[in-house]
């Protein structure tokens, strides 16, 4: 190396703070602003960050910083990290953003509709997620009136979609609070993302959709270092001022590479082209070293890293092997500073690679063992999502788990995870109707969401799939519905009638309930005889049977017309009789009760 080059590399070497750490070098623009958002939230203007860029650039080191510095300057850190598995769980990652700390139940205690999302404080309709990230906001306000508070979400690309969704909101609208937000999030490029064989799809596929929620935050993309940045943490890591020199350019300017080199020292260093697969092919040959045990100790923590179910398994050598993993730098060393509840490769890369390593067998025989624990400790929705991934093509056990997931997903307000719940559910039973049961769930999940197209298309599938007449007018009334909106009124009343002549000497409830959904619409289409003679058939049939709930709707669609037709007299009549049964299920907060209330709230308007 020539006398300049040596000096450069000694002064840049030398710099100190912010440059303490390998991981750091050329990362003076990030901390500034990450010290920058911790003043501003101190003085009470809080704000949000969101840091993007390929694996291994160094995004979770900046996230480290700024949790040790808001720690030591007495904030209140919340953090939580996307993983894969868990990517599909309604409100996973908020979850684990409250809800853990002590003293969280009062925290949310005057949050119904947060309390409802994370599984906290049952409500009796699903709380939608502007709802739940105004709470969220409040709630962590209140909180930051009394300690600052930091909130930090690593891997955002494999958060839960609803959770994603709340925590864009929440982060767009911090502004007279002491809170700040940091956001980490992988983006495609040019490095080593994931490995490109079949081991991928065990990690997961690196999903952008989530990022979307995060756009109008300050975003910084955190770029590969400069060639002087590179030298002098290659220095800091261990290399040779020789080796460090050769080594920049061909190490992509990234921190985990970087460390890996001087960790490794690697004696046959790649071409610059062949960069992208260095750490996956040395990874690789890392895990393939490992002996059976060694493996297989390895295999549990990257298919489930809750420490306690790793814990509870019945597994010989499971902890001993896993604390020499830790020594031998494969796994996140323990910190002082962090609840450890989480057992965590060192990089997603080492995780993948043992995955790729691991048979399908083995992978299945794993995730059982880990459903059978998480079923026993309570944790149904993450149980389930083993049990789909222990099946062996179909299988109505892990169906069973899956459909029931998309139930609770779907009351708590968590659509998008009870649509992929649902469809998991639905191609995993042997039983053609309870296929379209959840497929008729995901359909009305979907439209719910806005996606009326894809939601269309699902129920329709549902009609196809069901044999028995009443799970099949299930599906018709519900596309009806929807028909209403993206077709026509007049087609989906006529489609409400099919279904009512089709039930009303099947289950009569049912055919009363197509014919008050019908009846209500009946305005829409012009057609406001034609409705009250609907209503009145559905009130017949509905009391006739007990159905008190349908009863209601039909007389609230008869007070309707006839308001809408003049007939003041009998509007009058339907609204004294309904109003007592009314405010009885509103006091219930039951949806029969909500949406009575707003007809009659409607009519008394227009009246």
């Amino acid at each position: 190396m020539n006398p300049s080059k040596r000096k450069v590399l000694l002064d840049v070497a030398k710099r100190p703070s912010a440059f303490a750490s390998p991981d750091l070098f050329g990362r003076k623009k990030q901390l500034d602003a990450l010290s920058d958002l911790l003043d501003r939230a101190d003085a009470g203007r809080g704000g949000s960050l969101l840091l993007t860029g390929v694996a291994g650039v160094g995004k979770t080191a900046l996230l480290t910083t700024a949790r040790e510095t808001a720690e030591a300057r007495g904030f209140s850190v919340r953090s939580a990290t996307g993983v894969p598995i868990d990517s599909a769980l309604p409100f996973g990652a908020l979850s684990t953003l409250f809800g853990r700390e002590r003293g969280d139940e009062q925290f949310v205690a005057h949050s119904p509709a947060l309390g409802a999302a994370i599984g906290m404080t049952p409500v009796p309709e699903p709380p939608s997620v502007p709802l739940v990230a105004a709470e969220a906001l409040r709630a962590l306000s209140e909180q930051g009136r009394e300690r600052p508070t930091l909130l930090i979400l690593d891997d955002a690309q494999w958060a839960d979609y609803s959770s994603a969704a709340v925590l864009g909101l929440v982060a767009r609208n911090v502004v007279a609070d002491r809170i700040a937000i940091v956001i980490a999030a992988r983006t495609m490029g040019e490095s080593f993302d994931m490995p490109t064989d079949d081991s991928e799809t065990a990690v997961g596929v690196l999903d952008q959709t989530q990022l979307a929620f995060f756009d109008g935050i300050v975003t910084h993309l955190v770029r590969p270092l400069s060639n002087i940045d590179t030298i002098a943490a290659l220095v800091a890591a261990g290399c040779s001022s020789d080796d460090a020199s050769w080594w920049s350019i061909r190490c992509g300017g990234l921190p985990l590479a970087i460390s890996e080199i001087g960790r490794r020292s690697p004696s046959a260093p790649p071409d610059p082209r062949e960069i992208a697969a260095f750490l996956p092919s040395m990874y690789r040959q890392r895990i393939a070293a490992l002996s059976q045990a060694q493996f297989r100790a390895l295999l549990f923590p990257a298919i489930c890293s809750d420490l306690a179910v790793l814990r509870s398994l019945d597994e010989p050598g499971l902890t001993s092997e896993l604390t020499a993993a830790q020594e031998a730098g494969l796994l996140q060393p323990s910190s002082p500073r962090r609840v450890e509840d989480r057992v965590m490769f060192r990089h997603p890369l080492l995780q993948a690679a043992v995955l790729a390593r691991a048979t399908p067998v083995e992978e299945r025989e794993v995730h059982r063992r880990v459903a059978v624990v998480l079923r026993e400790r309570g944790q149904l929705d993450r149980a389930a999502l083993h049990l789909a991934s222990a099946a062996n093509g179909q299988d109505d056990e892990a169906a069973a788990a899956m459909g029931d997931l998309a139930e609770r997903a779907r009351a708590r307000g968590a659509l998008a995870e009870a649509a992929q719940a649902g469809n998991r559910a639905a191609s995993l039973t042997t039983d053609p109707d309870r296929r379209a049961v959840w497929l008729t769930l995901v359909a009305d999940a979907l439209f719910d969401q806005g996606h009326p197209g894809p939601a269309i298309r699902t129920v329709t599938e549902a009609i196809e799939a069901a044999e028995d007449s009443r799970v099949k007018a299930d599906a018709q009334a519900l596309k009806a519905r929807m028909s209403m909106w993206v077709v026509s009124p007049a087609v989906a009343i006529r489609m409400l009638d099919d279904v009512a002549a089709t039930m009303r000497s099947v289950d009569p409830i049912r055919a009363a309930s197509a014919l008050a959904s019908a009846s209500g619409a009946g305005h829409l289409d012009g057609d406001l005889f034609g409705a009250i003679a609907r209503a009145v058939e559905a009130d017949r049939l509905a009391s006739d049977n007990g159905d008190i709930i349908t009863a209601m709707a039909a007389s609230g669609a008869m007070a309707w017309n006839s308001l809408l037709t003049g007939d003041a007299s009998e509007f009058e009549r339907r609204v004294s009789a309904a109003e007592p049964l009314m405010r009885q299920l509103l006091d219930q907060r039951s949806w029969a009760g909500i949406h009575l209330a707003e007809l009659f709230c409607t009519t008394w308007i227009l009246h």
